[in-house]
């Protein structure tokens, strides 16, 4: 295939449509050396794939039959030098060249390296451009000189690392880091972080090698990420360290040195990739007051919608500490973290996910940034192992008290603690700062400490003046489990089943559902408004056309659920919804409540559950439904 065959291929791919006299044109050829090429073309047209016919009135296009076959023998004829045939391979080929090029690059330089048309080019880099966007990146255009990413180098890095996460990278100049070369790195990143004694979750690992390499790949071509010295400040002196050494190891091994700014950059990386999953001797874990404030404001939005009184489990405080603490510099940064069990999470803990969500509109008030699924994700599984732990029974802790000087002061403390969480913990001891080098932490689950902790700590460790205006922590309720109560029934009325829902908006949808709740419930009033600042924090859409709206905070003295079928789905923000379930949880716990979410959980991710009460619109469908999904 010669080159002139090869570019009139690329200017008529993407179902673009040109005209004989506009093909000459852009070749550099005459009309009938155009028709000449296509007859040439077609000959082969079975070995290609692809054929070129006329479209009457408008010029020729491309036909391809065989996209396989047509792809190949364009790659085998360019060599190394192949060009992307499909959008994805093209758009990629865009977000890689253009976010390693720090000048403008001329549209038309784009469709001679891409064979593209103009229309086709532009289509391509809208797409990109909302691939930048994401990453707080723009693609800025200038007349005569043509399209360049503008941004920061870290918002940079972090597109460039997701393409090449999600893709191959494929520019011949820039070499393609394998998949080899990536297990080396992450290799020798594991091989550092053991040495220093540092843990960070295995399934985060391979991000950070990337994260890593890109780094050694923009410090090579003189582009520096600046960190701050309020930045600086914030990091922590054993994760500079180990990114120091990070540095060290990978630079050593790709001819890069990486200077200051560069190591506190991966630190900064390695700061947001721990989570409270990590080893309990992954060092010292000092919680700041800033995440422990954040954390108790999570727990309380979640305590006023949902009867689980969490704010008195202590574990479940320590988990979100040790997770919030990374997270925050995630959304800090715009870093992203992936959560390969997502799927599995919102399917089985799906009460779980519902409160996480509504947590993290604490993060995204306090950080003006978007929680994504993934990280809701993570946060849910802190909460499914509360809920776990309520339907179990709480395991008591054992605390060890730290403290400066003052044996009679430290007493004083120690009582007010066993006070509070007489509840939650199995005993609370005693030690001087001085003596801790000669403490069993194995007996101790965390510390308590009225000092910093210089001594190195296996357990997290918590300033107990952080708990300073707590107040009675609310006294732990045991799930018993209630046998022979028939809760379906209790909960779901068929006075409160609209089969027929008229609504063209979420507010309508609502408006109609708490009306019907107002009238056979006697719940009047603020309940459409609370509903309404629920939906405002976050979205109780969740996928499957169905959403599970509720009030900000409790309201009700019964626990009932309002059910409305759509006539037809509706925008609920992000999602399609056609069944809406309106859930109203009553003010004080029944033993069955964990039940009664963990089924209609159940019941609301079963498609053909949904579909079949969509299909058939009957208080009896969505009974039947129900039993057949029943957890007990």
């Amino acid at each position: 295939m010669k080159e002139r065959t090869l570019s009139l291929v690329g200017l008529l791919s993407g179902d673009a449509c040109c005209s004989a006299a506009d093909l000459a044109t852009r070749l550099g050829v005459s009309d009938r050396t155009v028709r000449s090429t296509i007859r040439s073309f077609n000959e082969r047209a079975s070995v290609y794939g692809a054929r070129i016919e006329t479209v009457y009135g408008r010029g020729y296009r491309l036909v391809v039959d065989d996209p396989d076959a047509l792809s190949s023998h364009l790659r085998r004829e360019q060599g190394s030098g192949a060009i992307p045939r499909t959008p994805r391979e093209r758009r990629q080929y865009l977000l890689e060249y253009l976010l390693t090029t720090s000048d403008y690059v001329r549209k038309s330089d784009l469709e001679e390296r891409l064979f593209v048309s103009t229309k086709v080019l532009t289509e391509d880099l809208h797409e990109v451009e909302s691939v930048l966007s994401e990453y707080g990146l723009a693609l800025e255009r200038r007349p005569n000189h043509g399209v360049r990413v503008t941004g920061s180098e870290f918002d940079r890095r972090l597109c460039i690392a997701s393409v090449i996460e999600q893709f191959s990278w494929n520019l011949p100049d820039e070499g393609s880091p394998s998949s080899e070369v990536i297990e080396h790195v992450l290799s020798l990143i594991r091989q550092t972080l053991d040495e220093a004694d540092l843990s960070v979750p295995e399934t985060v690992l391979y991000s950070l090698s990337v994260h890593v390499l890109v780094a050694a790949r923009r410090i090579r071509a003189g582009a520096y990420v600046p960190v701050s010295d309020g930045e600086r400040a914030q990091l922590d002196q054993a994760t500079i360290a180990a990114a120091r050494a990070i540095a060290e190891a990978v630079g050593g091994q790709l001819g890069v040195t990486f200077p200051d700014e560069e190591v506190d950059y991966l630190a900064i990386h390695l700061s947001g990739k721990r989570s409270f999953e990590e080893a309990p001797d992954a060092g010292n874990i000092t919680i700041t007051s800033d995440v422990d404030e954040t954390v108790r404001a999570m727990i309380a939005r979640v305590d006023d919608a949902y009867p689980f009184g969490l704010g008195s489990d202590l574990e479940l405080h320590m988990n979100l500490c040790r997770h919030v603490g990374p997270l925050g510099v995630r959304l800090h940064y715009g870093m992203h973290l992936k959560n390969p069990l997502l799927p599995e999470i919102r399917e089985k803990y799906f009460l779980a996910y519902s409160m996480a969500a509504l947590a993290c509109t604490v993060l995204e008030e306090k950080y003006d940034a978007k929680v994504s699924e993934d990280e809701v994700g993570y946060v849910a599984l802190a909460l499914a192992l509360a809920l776990e732990r309520r339907r179990t029974g709480v395991a008591r802790k054992r605390i060890l008290l730290v403290y400066g000087s003052g044996a009679t002061s430290a007493q004083l403390v120690k009582y007010k603690y066993e006070q509070e969480f007489a509840d939650c913990t199995e005993t609370i001891e005693t030690v001087n700062a001085a003596s801790l080098g000669s403490v069993d932490f194995s007996r101790f689950d965390y510390v308590l400490s009225t000092v910093p902790v210089r001594t190195k700590v296996p357990v997290p460790i918590l300033r107990v003046s952080l708990f300073s205006d707590w107040g009675q922590i609310d006294e732990v309720r045991r799930v018993i489990e209630s046998d022979g109560f028939d809760w379906i029934s209790a909960y779901y009325h068929e006075e409160l089943f609209v089969a027929h829902l008229d609504a063209c908006t979420r507010e309508e949808a609502l408006a109609r559902l708490c009306a019907l709740v107002g009238e056979e419930c006697g719940l009047q009033g603020e309940l459409l408004d609370l509903v309404l600042k629920r939906e405002r924090l976050a979205p109780t859409s969740f996928g499957n056309r169905v959403a599970m709206p509720h009030p900000i905070r409790t309201v009700s003295e019964q626990t009932f659920v309002c059910v409305g079928v759509l006539d037809k789905p509706i925008r609920w923000v992000d999602r399609e919804v056609q069944v809406v379930f309106l859930v109203s949880v009553a003010r004080s716990k029944r033993s069955d409540i964990q039940r009664f979410y963990q089924t209609t959980a159940r019941y609301l991710m079963d498609e053909r559950a949904i579909s079949h009460l969509i299909e058939r619109r009957s208080y009896e469908e969505l009974v039947r439904g129900l039993e057949a999904t029943r957890t007990d």
